[in-house]
């Protein structure tokens, strides 16, 4: 024959079954959470703003001051008009010039937060 239980009993037991129902919320986001950090999604999605505003200033100084400058330096050259019948070989050369230009400023820009703000352990960490 079952024993009947206390209030005391009873309270008890829905205190751990509540306690069950908030821990499978609070793992979820727990779970979320350390998959952000270890696949470093914020810092991606992050990259990914920054990649686009850093672009459109390095598409503005190739197109308004590099090419300005190689024409003068070349002859009045333009490089987004230079055709190969119908083949815009000079706009190429501006996104491969961009392109450079672009990953050159992504490594300044990486180099100099890594030396700023790293510690030797947090190099060793991610494997610099």
């Amino acid at each position: 024959m079952q024993k009947k239980k206390t209030k005391l009993e009873i309270i008890q037991e829905d205190i751990e079954i509540t306690k069950e129902v908030l821990k499978k919320p609070l793992s979820f986001a727990h779970e979320f959470l350390e998959f952000l950090q270890k696949f470093g999604v914020i810092g991606f999605a992050l990259g990914i703003v920054v990649g686009g505003a850093v672009k459109s200033v390095v598409d503005s100084f190739v197109k308004y001051i590099l090419d300005p400058l190689l024409g003068k330096i070349l002859g009045k050259v333009n490089l987004s008009g230079i055709e190969f019948y119908d083949i815009k070989i000079g706009s190429f050369l501006n996104d491969v010039i961009n392109f450079i230009i672009l990953m050159l400023v992504v490594y300044l820009a990486i180099s100099f937060f890594m030396k700023r703000f790293l510690t030797e352990e947090d190099m060793k960490r991610i494997k610099v």
